[in-house]
């Protein structure tokens, strides 16, 4: 019996491919959170305060964007296999 190994090697590829894709995904996340300072009032309203520049914002955007089509190709590739795994019947 002869295992096919490329296919085994792909859907590694694809998961790394996919947590690759998270971790981008992330630190555009994690430059506007840091970048935003959030004050409570004595009235009980949040005020949020942005400091991000023009290229702060497009750096943020572009990885979010980059990693969220990351996570997207990856998942279209492994959606196979995690249903079949999870023995999900349609």
């Amino acid at each position: 019996m002869r295992m096919n190994i490329g296919g085994n090697y792909m859907i590694l590829l694809f998961i790394v491919l996919f947590i690759i894709g998270v971790c981008i995904s992330f630190n555009g996340v994690f430059i506007i959170a840091k970048n935003t300072d959030i004050r409570l009032g004595w009235s009980g309203e949040k005020d949020f305060f942005l400091s991000l520049s023009p290229w702060e914002w497009m750096l943020s955007i572009f990885l979010i964007l980059v990693g969220g089509a990351m996570i997207y190709f990856s998942y279209n590739e492994l959606a196979p296999y995690i249903i079949s795994v999870l023995d999900f019947k349609l």
